[in-house]
């Protein structure tokens, strides 16, 4: 609707694309002020056509949108692409408001709706392509690769890319706003496909996480891999996001542990993800990936040697018999793994290459063979080329080319690479990343939460979580401090230490007295959650008069300090003995929800960032994976004769903060166990402070 004469128009474009395509059934542009478009006949309004369409391209400004898609609605066409843009993605009010006319359309009629701030969809594997843009090469280069894209441009932009290097797409869809059919909608879509073997995505906003895992799970059930580029990462990229399309942020920490979780690859850059893509259009990827590296000269077998390894790509060393082999076809070459084949052959002809490359690749440590091509000119360009094409095409191993392109002196090599049909990769620091990502999407054990099993809930504890919260907001708490928390705690069975709270020096003196052991001695109060800063907590005191001593201390702080503060007394702690500390607790993404998290304590915390993070529900073997996965994780299960500490009390704690996650979804920002001392084995944890942040 809205069809226009004018060349490159989003409502001329998609007709032009149509025919440039090869698009064989019927097409009905409508203008009542065309007779005909691009060859077909126009029509005044939808009312006029003689048979209902499968979809309409709706291409008309913005404030008539409403009625265009009432109109295709009325005379049933199933599904429509609502190109403007000016909606809900501006944060306008009146622009939310019409996008939300356009749903209710959706809601009432049962059209579906692609979009609106879209480009459309294109299907070149058959020649359906309405899409809104001339910014596609004049001719397809189909394949078995489904791209879905929030962005057009960043949609037309990887098909380009995609096509300029001989990796062929086969269909695009641009979600745009999203305001009804989902990117996790498409990407189920083509796993559906026969003519699809992997879906590649570029997102800004997570507008529906529990589609998004449910599609994850379908893809690994149908063993078709999804990559997704999820941008936005940085502050200034979600502003982006945002005013591009109302993009709610997702904490890149905890959408990187989400789409780990739930067995998403996900690529950084769109080499990465593309390259991804063309492995797993090509082949199936390996259990183990052992890779041979034809590095064709010493300072690039350096290289490589280091590239894979940073990535932990295996390069296994090589059968005697095969070094044997290799080193009398070469004798100017040490053969190993990354191979240098040398130069001195090349006055032999292209053959000797051949046959040195067909023994390295049927060496049978290896299973897959990456070949790299450097700028090389003259003879070279023909014999190397010529060399790694026939030896890729006579294996039966799959295998790609990292060719290191540079203007003219590569330009033939480039044509041989190109017209053999083979796997090249310019830049191939990219394409290593991809391998390491293909690989994981076959061995990757980490999707451990895609259980269809409800979510078990115990009702009645629930309600008490949420009445307990539900009395921190009546109260008017926007943080908790340690001693109110206590009852969320106890409520879920978590070990803490023994505590009491006072209001006078005399019940201080009679409570520490009573423990008869070192206590904290801490500010309780919920206008003051970071106490320490001011002074706020005094350990080991011992005895009536250090107790005295002390409550007057912290008595003289708060009121120095914040004399507006209200303070609910001085909360004792039994001091913990000596243990390994941890952090633990629970950190709501205001997009994927709440999240647990586990840590190393103190400073590997602080300075290290070396936590672990999980979507809920969490187990046993989901808690385990947790705390396998921080980098002091030798610590925690025990190292060079150490006993490590007791990993079942650790994973019960995890597994309850997840029951806690999911009962007060949320109604609760963050719940903070800092510290969590926890002992040797079959000895327990305690958590020695308890910080809550209200939603």
């Amino acid at each position: 609707m809205g069809a226009s004469k004018r060349p490159g128009h989003f409502a001329n474009q998609p007709l032009v694309n149509l025919r440039r395509f090869g698009f064989s059934g019927d097409v009905y542009p409508i203008n009542p002020q065309h007779s005909e478009v691009e060859g077909w006949a126009c029509f005044s309004s939808v009312g006029d056509l003689s048979a209902v369409p499968d979809l309409a391209v709706i291409a008309v400004r913005r404030e008539l949108c409403v009625k265009a898609l009432e109109e295709c609605a009325q005379i049933g066409i199933p599904a429509a692409i609502v190109v403007a843009s000016g909606f809900a993605e501006t944060g306008d009010a009146e622009d939310m408001a019409l996008q939300s006319e356009l749903l209710e359309i959706v809601e009432r009629t049962g059209i579906r709706v692609c979009g609106p701030n879209t480009l459309g969809i294109a299907d070149f594997n058959t020649g359906i392509v309405p899409f809104a843009s001339g910014n596609l090469p004049p001719h397809a280069l189909p394949g078995s690769i489904a791209l879905v894209s929030q962005s057009g441009g960043c949609g037309f932009t990887l098909v380009n890319r995609a096509w300029s290097l001989g990796v062929g797409v086969g269909h695009l869809a641009v979600a745009g706003n999203e305001s009804d059919v989902t990117i996790p909608e498409l990407m189920s879509y083509y796993l559906e496909r026969d003519d699809v073997r992997v879906v590649l995505c570029y997102m800004e906003a997570i507008r529906d996480p529990a589609g998004l895992r449910d599609v994850a799970k379908q893809a690994r059930e149908r063993n078709k891999p999804i990559f997704v580029l999820k941008a936005g990462t940085s502050e200034a990229g979600q502003r982006a996001a945002a005013a591009h399309t109302g993009a709610l942020a997702a904490s890149d920490v905890t959408c990187d542990a989400a789409f780990r979780q739930w067995g998403l690859g996900r690529a950084h850059t769109f080499d990465v993800l593309l390259a991804a893509g063309a492995l797993a259009s090509r082949f199936d990827a390996p259990q183990d990936g052992r890779f041979g590296v034809y590095a064709q000269g010493g300072g690039m077998s350096v290289v490589t040697s280091d590239m894979f390894t940073d990535r932990g790509l295996a390069l296994p060393d090589l059968e005697s018999s095969t070094s044997r082999r290799l080193k009398d076809l070469l004798a100017d070459t040490t053969p190993g793994n990354p191979f240098d084949s040398g130069g001195q052959f090349l006055s032999s002809g292209v053959e000797l290459l051949v046959e040195a490359l067909n023994t390295f690749a049927e060496d049978p440590n290896l299973n897959f063979i990456v070949y790299c091509l450097m700028p090389v000119a003259g003879l070279r360009t023909k014999v190397y080329a010529e060399g790694i094409v026939r030896a890729a095409q006579t294996s039966e191993k799959p295998s790609m080319v990292l060719h290191y392109r540079a203007g003219e002196i590569t330009k033939e090599a480039s044509r041989i690479l190109g017209e053999a049909g083979l796997l090249v990769f310019d830049p191939p620091e990219a394409a290593i990343d991809a391998l390491q990502l293909w690989l994981a999407s076959a061995i990757d054990t980490n999707a451990t939460n895609l259980s269809d099993e409800p979510v078990r809930i115990d009702d009645l504890r629930a309600g008490k979580a949420r009445a307990i919260v539900n009395e921190w907001r009546r109260r008017s708490f926007v943080t908790v401090s340690q001693g109110a928390s206590q009852s969320l705690l106890d409520l879920y069975a978590i070990p803490h230490s023994r505590q009491t709270l006072v209001s006078t020096i005399e019940e201080a003196i009679a409570v520490v007295s009573d423990y008869g052991t070192p206590v904290a001695m801490k500010v309780e109060s919920v206008d003051l959650p970071h106490r320490s800063d001011f002074g706020g907590v005094i350990l080991d005191v011992v005895g009536p008069e250090s107790a005295r001593e002390a409550f007057e201390t912290l008595a003289q702080r708060t009121f120095a300090t914040n004399p507006q503060a209200r303070v609910d007394g001085v909360l004792i702690a039994e001091m913990a003995k000596a243990g390994t500390e941890l952090v633990a607790g629970i950190s709501v993404d205001q997009t994927l929800g709440p999240a647990v998290v586990v840590g190393m304590g103190g400073v590997m915390a602080e300075i290290f960032n070396d936590v672990s993070i999980r979507l809920p529900p969490i187990d046993d073997l989901l808690a385990e994976e947790m705390l396998r996965e921080l980098k002091g994780s030798a610590v925690l299960f025990g190292h060079r004769g150490t006993s490590g500490i007791d990993i079942p009390a650790v994973r019960s704690l995890l597994v309850r903060l997840g029951e806690i996650s999911i009962d007060l979804d949320r109604s609760v920002n963050a719940v903070d166990l800092n510290p969590v001392v926890v002992y040797p084995p079959g000895q327990g944890l305690e958590v020695l402070d308890v910080l809550v942040e209200m939603a």
